[in-house]
């Protein structure tokens, strides 16, 4: 454990140990874990305590390695436990990372070793399993690193995760347009489907069971964009020979002429920059400069990047609503927001964040 105790802890009273355990700082998540393992009477103990730190967990799983992240907050892991996959696995199968400082790469074998089983996909299952019945929070974020042979897909299934806030799909090949519909059954995505991937045509974005879209690697289309029914879309790395600026507006006036009451954000990032222009001159709309008492100044791009608008320019469509369109510094960014609650003035910043 992380402090060398003298005292037999065990031969506390139930209620003294409890009572220890939930106000002693000198014990980690992997600490309590680990005592979990002793008997039945530990286990009961760990979890019925209040664990401070513990918010959430993330799954990684990739062609090497299954990953396990112990979340604090958004931008903050509290340590990891990685599964390995392969050759790696005969010598170092279950590893553990606490960090004491964000830069910690001080890998160490784990001491939950009666979660293992006979493969390394089964001991992942089974420690999830295990701590998710401990400690019982959300899973937050799922990562797959697909292949050809679908193994990462049916591990992720033998998770059973009933939701999560995000998935992202990474794969060098292709994906057919069943394999991406297959993959996202496997789980109810609350928040947001991150494509890493060239998904082949056909594929219907304009399904409602995509909540937010983002596209990277330069894969997004005018099509893409225009069909896609996410209420947040953000596509990075766009080339100019498949989306413009023109493209953008286009998808403005789209959304100004319509009577639709649930588009929230679209943000365009190319790769290179895409030539100078005034927004106030390039579009037909009445456009207004920032005015505070209008609406709040920041909006949220992901975890921890922060546009600031008031670059922008505000317009109002007929039905009251009002939205901005602007772009960041250097010019290789439009963003287009639609204010559907004016009341909140601006997002909490937490000290962490970038501004783009």
């Amino acid at each position: 454990m992380s402090a060398a105790f003298q005292f037999p802890l065990l031969k506390l009273p139930w209620v003294c140990l409890e009572h220890f355990l939930n106000t002693s700082r000198a014990f980690d998540v992997f600490d309590l874990i680990t005592f979990s393992l002793i008997s039945k009477r530990c286990y009961q103990i760990v979890k019925s305590l209040n664990h401070r730190e513990l918010k959430a967990y993330d799954i990684r799983i990739k062609n090497q390695c299954i990953d396990i992240d112990f979340v604090r907050t958004e931008t903050k892991i509290i340590g990891k436990w990685k599964f390995n996959l392969g050759e790696e696995s005969k010598t170092n199968s279950f590893m553990e990372l606490y960090y004491l400082h964000e830069d910690d790469d001080n890998w160490v074998p784990a001491r939950a070793r009666q979660l293992l089983t006979d493969d390394p996909e089964s001991s992942a299952v089974n420690a999830f399993r295990y701590i998710m019945a401990l400690f019982p929070c959300p899973v937050e974020q799922i990562t797959l690193d697909v292949d050809e042979f679908n193994h990462s897909e049916q591990i992720c299934r033998s998770f059973d995760i009933n939701e999560c806030k995000l998935v992202k799909l990474k794969s060098e090949n292709k994906m057919s347009r069943n394999e991406v519909i297959r993959i996202m059954s496997i789980t109810k995505i609350k928040g947001t489907i991150c494509f890493d991937v060239e998904i082949e045509p056909g594929f219907p974005y304009e399904n409602d069971f995509i909540p937010r879209t983002h596209c990277r690697r330069g894969l997004a289309t005018r099509d893409m964009m225009f069909r896609l029914n996410s209420h947040v879309i953000t596509l990075s790395s766009c080339e100019l020979s498949k989306i413009t600026p023109d493209d953008f507006f286009d998808f403005v006036m789209r959304w100004y002429n319509s009577n639709d009451t649930s588009f929230e954000m679209l943000v365009l990032t190319w790769k290179k920059r895409y030539g100078e222009f005034d927004l106030e001159t390039v579009t037909s709309l009445n456009l207004y400069e920032y005015d505070e008492t209008r609406r709040g100044r920041y909006i949220r791009y992901n975890r921890t990047w922060v546009i600031d608008t008031s670059i922008g320019w505000d317009f109002q469509r007929s039905d009251g609503l009002w939205a901005t369109i602007a772009k960041t510094k250097p010019t290789r960014s439009l963003v287009f927001y639609v204010w559907h609650d004016r009341s909140s003035r601006d997002i909490v910043l937490n000290g962490s964040e970038e501004f783009v």
